[in-house]
């Protein structure tokens, strides 16, 4: 019997994690024509067979590829017609799957992206970090057209994932194959809707070192996908300054505020901005 929806978790040695992600995922309304659970274990030689806390959840083994390579291995093996990515620290609302599915009925074949939000507001560094990826995604869609959606919260057609060739396993990390994914997605003719309804909280504990990393990662990422984008035609630069990114990174930090954390949130933003330099500039030499 077919499937409509297929959930894709990649994990890597996170089974507490994991086991969260599908305890949420459990209690969350069923779509119409079912729904499978997938969770791929990159590698981790960890015993994940006690997190599958429901029927519809399977657990697939793969060797360690990466994230890019877990969530096509997933998506190869799907049942559904359609998939839904997340991560093993996202909580999702008890509305999310079926906010897919309703925006799904427009007809129209869209990479589907839901909102965000920290699960974690008493962690400083969490909080910083999502912070960043909501302005960010906000930047990418400047002029009302959406660009860029995180990985851990989109939904899309599996034909049209699997005729573009998925996520890109050069990627070895997780920063920088979603946007390459989303490049590849628009370079296809294809769009990118925003499904604000379809929710999830990432539980994404942060400490200085691992904040610090996170975002040399992405500088990394962002450096892989600029080389990417330098080679491809169809790409049009972005010729705005960063200036402005800055500028509304500090307004969202201020919110309204001018405390003690509302300084604090500046400051971690400006650590990202030197970590994304950082990573930046380390990958960049290995071109060279």
């Amino acid at each position: 019997m077919s499937l409509r929806w297929s959930v894709v978790i990649p994990t890597y040695r996170r089974p507490e994690q994991v086991a969260g992600a599908l305890a949420s995922i459990a209690s969350i309304d069923p779509p119409r024509g079912g729904h499978e659970v997938i969770v791929v274990d990159d590698g981790g030689g960890v015993d994940l067979s006690a997190t599958l806390c429901a029927d519809n959840m399977r657990l697939i083994v793969q060797e360690n590829t990466g994230p890019a390579g877990a969530r096509n291995h997933g998506a190869r093996k799907a049942r559904g017609e359609f998939l839904v990515f997340t991560d093993d620290d996202c909580r999702p609302s008890k509305h999310w799957l079926t906010a897919f599915d309703e925006a799904m009925d427009s007809g129209q074949v869209d990479l589907l992206g839901g909102s965000t939000q920290n699960g974690l507001p008493e962690n400083p560094y969490s909080s910083a970090s999502q912070t960043l990826a909501t302005v960010f995604e906000d930047w990418e869609a400047h002029d009302g057209i959406y660009r860029f959606f995180a990985s851990n919260n989109i939904a899309l057609q599996r034909s049209s994932f699997l005729e573009i060739g998925g996520f890109d396993t050069s990627f070895p990390l997780a920063a920088g194959e979603d946007r390459a994914f989303c490049d590849s997605w628009r370079r296809s003719g294809r769009t990118l809707r925003k499904v604000p309804e379809a929710k999830t909280w990432h539980h994404h504990a942060l400490t200085l070192g691992s904040f610090w990393r996170q975002h040399r990662n992405y500088g990394r990422g962002a450096a892989l996908t600029y080389q990417r984008r330098a080679s491809d035609e169809k790409t049009v630069p972005d010729t705005r300054g960063h200036l402005a990114l800055y500028k509304q990174l500090a307004a969202q930090a201020l919110d309204g505020r001018h405390d003690s954390s509302a300084a604090r949130t500046i400051a971690l933003m400006a650590l990202s901005q030197f970590a994304t330099i950082y990573g930046f500039g380390r990958q960049s030499v290995k071109w060279t």
